[in-house]
């Protein structure tokens, strides 16, 4: 039996990843025009030279930093071989800075202080003051802009931020306006940050894919329709905790290549956002005659499989960290309500 169920699992695998190797091809076929919408903006931020002293009048992109930033080996488990995009120096800046909020919080804030450091030498310097707002449970400061010689705004954290206008409803409170703020952030870094890829199947059902205009604008009415259905079936334990499940794996099916490190702040927001399924589980189980529960999906894929439906996991044969067959993601949690199982779904690194 063991061995008929490995094979099982063997060919399951096999066919997993022969629909997810089609798939990466066609994504090669379309990384030239991936991004097009936001590359319009300002097509030079497609450059990706080598020699980052070419850039005329260089600023930011010096030596001493931008060079080693981007060829640090202790960076790459993070951000890859990612190469600057930007060619002046307000767009540089929020372009690393973006890039940290997928590293590990306390080297993200080492290598911040170092930025900032780099900058003064050029006479640029901090300004907290000049920040674009994303709406949040507290104030918090994601990092800061420059004033002087470069003029580059920060990204913060704010109670006093709007929702996304199609979800802003000045009723909400409670973990309904925390989901709506997350659901906010999100669309806003769909909108904004052209390293963000997704893995949500409704969307594109093999593997890890950049976003394309189309891509982005499916994903942004996807979330804006899973918050609303939360919304909607407030009333109803049950439905209210199958509309949540369906939300949470659309907030974490937004994923980067590298992964983010499960202590960045990317993965910690995401955190958030899924502890909030705790009470909705509560709910459920506080009615006569029901059993709810939900289990994040960790370690070893082959021990958590019966948990998942196989052929919708994601195989990241890009990934530059991971053991052979380990889960890297849980982009859903299993869960049940009595009898009712609702399968997880995970990314995994390949035997």
């Amino acid at each position: 039996m063991e061995s008929a169920r490995a094979e099982a699992i063997e060919n399951s695998e096999e066919a997993t990843l022969c629909g997810q190797l089609s798939e990466l091809l066609n994504q090669l076929l379309e990384e030239n025009t991936s991004n097009d919408d936001l590359s319009n903006k300002d097509t030079s931020k497609n450059t990706n030279s080598e020699n980052l002293t070419d850039f005329p009048n260089p600023g930011l992109i010096r030596q001493d930093f931008c060079n080693d930033f981007f060829t640090d080996k202790k960076l790459y488990p993070y951000i890859g071989d990612s190469k600057p995009r930007s060619t002046n120096d307000s767009d540089l800046w929020d372009e690393i800075q973006k890039l940290l909020l997928r590293v590990p919080e306390s080297m993200a804030q080492k290598l911040q202080n170092k930025a900032l450091q780099s900058a003064k030498k050029i006479n640029a310097k901090e300004d907290d003051t000049n920040n674009n707002e994303l709406p949040f449970s507290e104030n918090k400061l994601l990092y800061p802009g420059l004033t002087g010689t470069v003029k580059a705004k920060g990204l913060c954290l704010s109670t006093e931020a709007s929702l996304y206008s199609e979800i802003n409803d000045k009723t909400l409170d409670g973990d309904l306006k925390f989901l709506a703020q997350i659901v906010s952030i999100c669309i806003d870094f769909i909108q904004n940050d052209p390293s963000l890829h997704h893995c949500l199947k409704s969307i594109k059902f093999f593997g890890i894919t950049r976003f394309n205009s189309k891509h982005r604008e499916d994903y942004i009415k996807t979330l804006i329709l899973f918050f609303k259905k939360v919304k909607d079936h407030e009333q109803d334990p049950i439905k209210s905790l199958k509309a949540r499940l369906d939300l949470d794996e659309a907030i974490n099916s937004l994923v980067y290549q590298p992964l983010a490190d499960p202590n960045s702040w990317w993965c910690n927001l995401q955190k958030d956002a899924r502890k909030t399924l705790d009470k909705a589980v509560e709910r459920v189980n506080s009615m006569d005659g029901y059993t709810a529960g939900c289990q994040w999906l960790l370690g070893v894929r082959d021990d958590i499989i019966k948990y998942t439906e196989n052929k919708d996991d994601v195989i990241d044969k890009l990934q530059v960290r991971g053991t052979p067959g380990k889960v890297l993601a849980c982009l859903r949690v299993y869960a049940w309500i009595n009898e009712e199982k609702m399968p997880g779904r995970v990314i995994f690194y390949p035997k």
